[in-house]
């Protein structure tokens, strides 16, 4: 956009008001940048440095943080300990092979009362650890404790593993933070 009859000279001072703009342009890299955008800018950029290494912790940290721990596996019927009373339930799984909704329809979970407790059926999801799981699995469900304490008997017709995600966040979570030296 410079023409050859305006060429820049940093030393000199350019007596028309448009080569004086293209000068500053030049010179500034950013001719239009009030303060407040360059404050933006170096905090962006400092966001970026700080995103940039939590993601290198993430992988670093990754393997431990992301591996399952089964409540019950490869089990047709088991019962789950609830010491909580604000558990998040339970998530129940399937090998991929098997017709979920079937199995879903044949399960039967009881609370330490002996009531039967619904189970929300969950055959679409899958997740990427179940998908590299031997063997592969798929969710079947998930069901909330009902704000009891106890043993909740599970009973199915096929195997089944179980998973309490709320436990597994929690140490995903306090995983990632221990890497980065806040935990």
């Amino acid at each position: 956009w410079l023409t050859p009859a305006v060429r820049f000279n940093p030393l000199r001072v350019q007596s028309s008001r448009r080569s004086s703009r293209i000068g500053t342009r030049v010179a500034m890299g950013c001719g239009n940048c009030s303060t407040c955008s360059k404050v933006l800018f170096g905090i962006g950029g400092l966001l970026a440095l700080v995103g940039g290494i939590v993601f290198i912790l993430i992988f670093v940290a990754g393997s431990a943080a992301a591996s399952i721990e089964f409540m019950e596996a490869d089990k047709l019927s088991f019962t789950v300990n609830i010491d909580r009373l604000d558990h998040a339930g339970v998530s129940l799984y399937v090998p991929k092979s098997i017709d979920c909704s079937r199995a879903h329809d044949e399960l039967t979970v009881t609370d330490p009362d002996g009531t039967t407790v619904w189970v929300f059926k969950d055959c679409v999801h899958e997740d990427d650890w179940a998908k590299n799981h031997n063997p592969p699995l798929r969710k079947m469900g998930h069901f909330f404790t009902s704000s009891k304490i106890g043993d909740f008997s599970v009973v199915g017709q096929h195997r089944m593993w179980a998973v309490d995600y709320g436990q597994q966040i929690a140490e995903a979570v306090g995983g990632i933070l221990a890497a980065m030296g806040l935990f």
